[in-house]
C-alpha cells in the first residue's frame, strides 16, 4: 500500500541515530507551495537533535525567518519582531528613524536576555533583569529593553510559540523624580548670569554665545532641540510685529547618519510661533552671521547638522560656575537640559493661556500628552476654593 503524501505544511516522521557522539535527526517536509523538502539537524542528544529539526521545520516551512517555537530563543523572538517593523519602514508606515531607535533597543534586549530559550522566559526571570538594567544602566535604556521585550514576545504569542506574554502585566518604570520641573523667571535670569560669567572667563574657550542663543530660542519657543538644529533664516519673520518663526523640519538620525527631516518629529506638527523680543533678537543675531537663507543657524562649521548640540550645557554644568548655579537653585545635573527649558516655557505658557496654548507651543497633537510630561501640574479653577471656604468655614 502506498504511503500518504505529507500534507502540505507538515513534515513527516523523524528518523533518530547516534554517530559517532553525535545525534543525527532527518525527515521529510512538504512546503505550503507543495514541494518536498529533505530536512537534517543533529545534537548532543536525542531530545536537542529533534529540537533541532523542529527549529529547522519551522524556519523552512511554517513562516520562513520569522518562524518561532517554543524552543527559538528570544533573541530569535526580536529579530522577527524587528523584520516586521522594517517591513513597516519600507511601506513607509514607520519612520526610517524610528526603526533606527527600535534596532539599537534591540540590541540591548538581545544582549540582556537573547540567548534564553521563549518556554523558558518568564516573568520570574526577566523582569529582575529589567531591575538590575535599572540600577546598572538608567529608567530610559532599561525602558527600551522592556519595550523590545514586550513586543517581541507579543509577537512569539501570536505565531503561538508560547502561551502569554511574561511582559504583558510587567512592572512599569518610572523616570527618577525631578528635582525641578520647570525654571522660574528668576533662575532663568540666574542661569544666563552664570553662563555669561563662565563664557567671560580666559581660560574657556567654549562659544558660550551660541549657548546662551540656543537656550533663549528654546525658552522663548519650546522647540525640541533637533528642531532648533534645523532652523534656517528663510524660517524666520523677524521684522514683523511680533516677530515669529515657522517650525517645519528637524534633524533626526539614520543609519548613523544625521539629515534634516522635512516634517517636525510627526507629520502635521508643523507650526507658526510668535517669538518674545530677547528670543528674537538671538535669533537676529544668529542669523547675521549665516551663510546664506537656507544655511543652519545653528549648523556646523561645514554647515552640517549638528550631532552634539548639548556639549556646550554639559561643559557649563560641570564648570564652578554651573556647580554653584545648580546648587543655589536645588536642581540636579542630570536635570539641567533643553528639555528642562522646554517645559518651562510650556509651563508658564499653561498656566497663563490654558492647555490649549501650551499644546499648540509644543506641537502636540494631544493634549494629554502635554498635560503629563510638559504643563506641570492640573489647575483647579478658582472657584474650587470658593466652594471649599463656603464648606468649612
Amino acid at each position: 500500500m502506498a504511503r500518504p503524501q505529507l500534507a502540505p505544511g507538515t513534515m513527516g516522521k523523524v528518523s533518530l541515530r547516534e554517530r559517532a557522539g553525535r545525534w543525527q535527526a532527518r525527515a521529510n517536509a512538504r512546503t505550503h507551495g507543495g514541494a518536498l523538502i529533505p530536512l537534517t539537524a543533529t545534537g548532543e542528544t536525542e531530545r536537542k537533535a529533534r529540537d533541532a529539526i523542529e527549529r529547522a521545520f519551522a524556519a523552512a516551512v511554517v513562516m520562513g525567518a520569522g518562524a518561532l517555537s517554543p524552543t527559538s530563543t528570544v533573541g530569535d523572538a526580536i529579530d522577527a519582531w524587528l523584520a516586521t517593523q522594517q517591513a513597516r519602514a519600507a511601506g513607509g508606515s514607520l519612520r526610517r528613524q524610528s526603526y533606527e531607535t527600535y534596532a539599537a533597543k534591540a540590541r540591548g534586549a538581545r544582549d540582556a536576555v537573547g540567548a534564553v530559550p521563549l518556554h523558558l522566559a518568564r516573568p520570574r526571570l526577566i523582569e529582575p533583569i529589567i531591575e538590575n538594567l535599572v540600577v546598572g544602566r538608567g529608567v530610559p535604556y532599561a525602558r527600551g529593553v522592556q519595550f523590545v521585550l514586550r513586543r517581541s514576545f507579543a509577537l512569539a504569542v501570536q505565531r503561538e510559540a508560547i502561551e502569554h506574554n511574561p511582559l504583558s502585566e510587567s512592572m512599569s518604570l518610572s523616570a527618577p523624580e525631578q528635582t525641578l520641573a520647570h525654571l522660574t523667571p528668576a533662575q532663568w535670569q540666574s542661569m544666563m548670569a552664570s553662563i555669561e560669567t563662565w563664557g567671560r572667563r580666559p581660560a574657556v574657550r567654549a562659544d558660550w554665545r551660541r549657548l546662551v542663543a540656543l537656550c533663549s530660542v528654546i525658552v522663548g519657543s519650546s522647540l525640541r532641540i533637533g528642531e532648533v538644529g534645523a532652523l534656517r533664516p528663510c524660517d524666520l519673520s523677524l521684522g514683523g510685529s511680533p516677530p515669529a518663526m515657522v517650525v517645519t523640519r528637524t534633524v533626526v538620525e539614520v543609519g548613523g547618519r544625521l539629515i534634516i527631516q522635512d516634517v517636525p518629529k510627526r507629520r502635521g506638527q508643523e507650526r507658526h510661533i510668535p517669538l518674545p523680543g530677547p528670543t528674537a533678537d538671538a535669533l537676529r543675531a544668529v542669523a547675521a552671521r549665516a551663510a546664506g537663507p537656507a544655511a543652519l543657524l545653528f549648523g556646523t562649521s561645514t554647515g552640517e547638522p549638528d550631532g552634539n548640540p548639548d556639549r556646550l550645557l554639559r561643559t557649563w554644568r560641570s564648570s564652578p560656575e554651573g556647580q554653584a548655579w545648580m546648587q543655589s537653585v536645588g536642581i540636579a545635573t542630570r536635570d539641567v537640559t533643553f528639555k528642562l527649558l522646554r517645559r518651562s516655557a510650556a509651563s508658564h505658557v499653561r498656566g497663563s493661556a490654558g492647555l490649549e496654548a501650551a499644546q499648540a507651543l509644543l506641537g502636540h497633537a494631544d493634549a494629554a500628552t502635554t498635560e503629563r510630561h510638559y504643563a506641570g501640574l492640573p489647575v483647579v479653577d478658582a472657584a474650587t476654593a470658593r466652594l471649599l471656604e463656603g464648606i468649612w468655614g
